[in-house]
């Protein structure tokens, strides 16, 4: 269509429509484009193990990420930690435990491998962080002392009825009345229904005033954490980074947020993450079609020491040796 000069009030009016129906145009194709930026999450394989447990491989932002939904409502399944009397590879450890599925847990020292989370186990405390020397005589940790030993944990409780109940409070915080504390595992900072990286000094100033981030909470790495929903299910992510070096690749715990509100958890707590981050399977707890499900997601191996197959589903190489783990156990049959 052509329009001349000598109709001015046509070219005026269409102008008009134009200047008017560009913009809007324009912010409709932002806010596609934000719509399609905000699916960050997508599936790539999943399995239901038996009822209330299913795993799924996930993608997020090129990042792999493993996720165990586990329904604590089901008197099948039990959660609990696990520590070893030395570091010890999940894979192993997973057959002392008898679990299902593990991954690493609580923060250890590198030097002799004590643990410096707390860690309850049977109602028992089994790792008490202020009886570990390397941890206490550190003398750049000193002034943040009171600050780690009141890191979060998650706590496997009771209640009255004796129904399960999970929570993510800090260590200092009373068991409610009515409750009774099952189990325990030290680890932090929280990451709903906030980030707690400075309260519970992860992020910190050194004596010379130089801020320093323990565990590179903006930066990629591999990561572990679990998250609660409202309705009391579990769900723990395990995000693959580089195998070799800690920040080489995986999330940050901004996107570990960011995944557990997709999964409608109300609260989340951060594990040991970097090359500790590993998710073992014990196929002898499998059926068929989910031992063939994860001969083709994990990689498999075979563990001298019990001379069965261990499957690693994630893992650094060489596999990382660790302190404590999440256990996800049969009940009934432990």
């Amino acid at each position: 269509m052509r329009f001349s000069l000598s109709n001015p009030k046509l070219l005026f009016s269409v102008l008009m429509i134009n200047l008017l129906v560009q913009p809007l145009s324009c912010l409709a194709g932002e806010m596609q484009q934000d719509l399609v930026q905000s699916t960050n999450l997508s599936t790539i394989k999943e399995t239901k193990i038996k009822p209330g447990l299913s795993y799924s491989k996930l993608q997020w932002n090129g990042s792999t990420v493993h996720c165990l939904n586990v329904d604590t409502k089901n008197k099948s399944l039990k959660i609990t930690p696990f520590i070893t009397e030395k570091v010890k590879e999940p894979s192993l450890s997973i057959f002392d435990s008898d679990a299902m599925f593990v991954v690493n847990g609580g923060f250890f020292n590198l030097s002799d491998g004590e643990s410096t989370s707390y860690v309850t186990i049977d109602g028992k405390s089994m790792c008490e962080a202020k009886q570990n020397k390397a941890l206490v005589e550190n003398p750049k940790l000193k002034p943040f002392l009171p600050q780690i030993f009141d890191r979060s944990e998650i706590r496997f409780l009771k209640n009255q009825k004796n129904e399960s109940v999970i929570e993510i409070v800090n260590h200092s915080k009373p068991v409610q009345k009515g409750m009774k504390l099952e189990a325990a595992l030290q680890g932090g900072p929280q990451i709903l229904p906030k980030m707690t990286s400075e309260s519970e000094a992860f992020i910190r100033k050194d004596d010379k005033g130089k801020m320093q981030d323990s565990i590179g909470t903006k930066r990629k790495a591999a990561r572990t954490a679990v998250g609660i929903t409202g309705d009391g299910k579990l769900v723990i992510l395990c995000a693959e980074g580089g195998k070799k070096k800690d920040f080489a690749e995986g999330v940050s715990l901004d996107d570990l947020s960011q995944m557990f509100e997709y999964f409608k958890c109300q609260s989340a707590l951060n594990f040991d993450g970097g090359t500790s981050t590993a998710m073992v399977v014990n196929p002898q707890k499998l059926d068929q079609k989910n031992k063939d499900f994860f001969s083709e997601v994990g990689v498999s191996g075979l563990v001298p020491a019990v001379g069965v197959p261990a499957q690693l589903i994630y893992g650094a190489s060489p596999e990382r040796r660790v302190k404590s783990t999440l256990c996800v156990i049969e009940a009934s049959k432990k």
